[in-house]
């Protein structure tokens, strides 16, 4: 049986289940492929390597050398969806099995309420500027220089689009094989799989991968999966509370269609009178009703009396189309709470600052775990090999991060500044001693470098007014006052 043959039933079982016996997948992959990573062969005559970390260096680049890099299959894509088929692949999602989730996930993004907020939320995070800082394992001269080095290689290594691809898979289904890919210069690429040919076997407790060659663990220093919620990620993946949603808005919208079909065609009503036509001409005319088109004009035969044949067309009155909106709205609603945290212009009615401010907020935390999360995975699967290669210690790779703090808001930072100075000037109007550095720190106002030989702690504060209460009360003296 056929795969789109097997669509007109509910799915009852993966396509993993008649894969190919471990005995015969031995036979096409390669042991590199299907074996974990050999052990170091015998070690050369002493003095022939420098370092031990060289030694050590050569023994994982032999080892990595003899990995196979496998194909993937044709990715399966699914017309047409009914609910059962939904369900059928949401409980194989829920077990481990992503065989028709990954294709479920696919077709949502056709829906108009998914994917811009889906696209909104992916390019969000690639429209940051990113930057590589040094690693804390680095001495600081050599970490920056290391660093520059992965900034220059950084787009060759991730072009945007894969980067694209793998955010948005493992916000939809939460797991996302990856196989990571070498050239001879050791420069780390993505080679970003599509989740159906993925699965978690509770046996071993590892992640295998359908291939064309056959099946593999997902063990090996080629093989990745990127999940951002842990060993069983998917389960945080937004497939599951999206799916149904989906559904109900395409069911929604196609029967708005049939709805607007129904309605924006009037109904044609055909009178011609019981008596007095034969049957020929009652069948003549009919047939003119049929055959007439888009055409305005169409005889109406009438009898000698003025009685004969009338048109009039029966329009439907009602509301019911309200409906369909409002079910629309609700489900493009929860797609956006789902996967932008909220939507502002459907949950405030009118302008609202604060409102404005808690859902930047809420987005900007969602940018900032989704930076987080990528940058550690791009760092354990490509820099730190590229860094033991290149540098010979995987702990110099720098972190990659996303800027996603807010833009500083200048105007609010200057009100506060004039606030701050007219307060300390009110306080000092009514004989209180301010410590002007103290507040300056705290506040995070930059202070002028202390003149050579100057007193540090009250450098760039303007010298303190002096007032005739000061005297009068003891609050300063008169050499202090002239000082």
């Amino acid at each position: 049986m056929s795969f789109l043959s097997a669509l007109a039933r509910p799915f009852t079982r993966s396509f993993w289940r008649p894969s190919r016996p471990a005995e015969r997948a031995a036979e096409v992959v390669s042991p590199a492929a299907l074996a974990l990573p050999p052990g170091p062969p015998a070690g050369p005559a002493p003095g022939a390597l420098a370092s031990p970390q060289r030694a050590e260096l050569a023994t994982t680049r032999r080892r990595r050398e003899g990995d196979a890099v496998l194909v993937a299959h044709q990715p399966i894509r699914v017309p047409v969806w009914e609910v059962e088929q939904v369900q059928a692949a949401l409980a194989l999602h829920e077990q481990g099995d992503f065989s028709y989730s990954g294709a479920l996930a696919e077709a949502m993004r056709r829906c108009p309420a998914i994917e811009p907020a889906l696209k909104k939320r992916v390019d969000a995070l690639f429209g940051l500027r990113f930057s590589f800082d040094p690693s804390d394992d680095a001495p600081p001269k050599r970490g920056k220089t290391i660093a520059a080095a992965a900034d220059k290689a950084w787009t060759y290594a991730h072009p945007e689009p894969v980067l694209k691809r793998l955010h948005r898979l493992s916000l939809m289904v939460g797991v996302v094989p990856v196989q990571v890919l070498s050239d001879r210069a050791w420069s780390y690429r993505l080679d970003v799989w599509d989740p159906q040919w993925l699965r978690f076997n509770w046996s071993s407790r590892a992640y295998e991968v359908m291939t064309s060659q056959g099946t593999v663990e997902a063990t090996t220093p080629r093989w990745r999966v990127y999940a951002p919620e842990g060993v069983e990620g998917w389960s945080a993946g937004l497939i599951r509370p999206l799916a149904l949603v989906w559904l109900i808005h395409t069911f929604a919208m196609r029967d708005w269609a049939r709805w607007s079909e129904r309605h924006g065609l009037p109904i044609l009503g055909v009178k011609y009178p019981m008596t007095g036509w034969d049957e020929e001409a009652r069948a003549r005319f009919v047939a003119e009703i049929y055959a007439m088109g888009r055409q305005a004009v169409i005889g109406l035969p009438q009898l000698e009396d003025g009685l004969g044949a009338a048109l009039e067309l029966i329009e439907a009155r009602d509301l019911g189309f309200e409906g369909f909106e409002r079910l629309m709205g609700v489900c493009r609603l929860m797609a956006q709470i789902a996967l932008l945290g909220g939507n502002l212009t459907s949950e405030v009615k009118g302008g609202s600052y604060a409102a404005a401010t808690v859902h930047s907020d809420e987005f900007r935390a969602l940018l900032k775990s989704d930076g987080q999360s990528l940058s550690t995975f791009l760092r354990e699967a490509c820099w730190e090999p590229w860094a033991e290669a290149h540098y010979g210690d995987a702990r110099l790779a720098p972190w990659g991060c996303w800027d996603t703090d807010p833009p500083a808001d200048l105007k609010a930072e200057g009100e506060s500044y004039k606030a701050l100075g007219e307060g300390i000037t009110a306080l000092e109007a009514n004989g209180l001693e301010v410590d002007a550095p103290a507040l300056a720190e705290r506040f995070n106002i930059p202070l002028k470098a202390p003149a050579e030989g100057g007193d540090a702690g009250g450098a760039g504060i303007k010298a303190r007014q002096v007032y005739e209460y000061h005297l009068k009360y003891g609050l300063l003296t008169v050499d202090e006052g002239r000082a």
